[in-house]
C-alpha cells in the first residue's frame, strides 16, 4: 500500500484520507444501504430455486445465510456499478500538466 501511495505521488496524509473516506462509505453502505436491500425468506427460497447461485441444490435451511449476504452483496455490487456510469456521464476530467 505504501508503494502504491508513493508510486502515485501520496503522502501520509493523503493516503489517510482516502482510506477514512473508504471506511466511511463502507460503514455508510453496511449501515444504511444493506438493509434496504435485504430479501424476504419467500424471495431467497425462489432465488435459490430458480437462478443460479453458489449454492444451487443444497437445502435452503443450510444455506440461508449465506445465500442472504451473497444476495445482497450482488445487489450492492449492482447499485454501485449504477451510481459509476450515471457518474461517468456527468464527470469530465482535465488533465494539467505539471510543471
Amino acid at each position: 500500500l505504501a508503494a502504491a501511495a508513493e508510486a502515485e505521488g501520496l503522502g501520509p496524509l493523503e493516503l489517510d484520507a482516502i482510506l477514512l473516506r473508504q471506511a466511511r462509505a463502507s460503514l455508510y453502505l453496511d449501515r444504511m444501504i444493506a438493509p434496504m436491500l435485504e430479501p424476504s425468506e419467500l424471495e431467497l427460497r425462489v432465488l435459490l430455486r430458480t437462478q443460479t447461485t453458489p449454492f444451487r441444490d443444497q437445502p435452503f435451511d443450510v444455506v440461508a445465510p449465506a445465500l442472504r449476504r451473497w444476495y445482497i452483496g450482488q445487489r450492492l455490487s449492482q447499485a454501485l456499478d449504477a451510481y459509476y456510469q450515471n457518474a461517468r456521464s456527468r464527470v469530465t476530467v482535465v488533465m494539467i500538466r505539471r510543471r
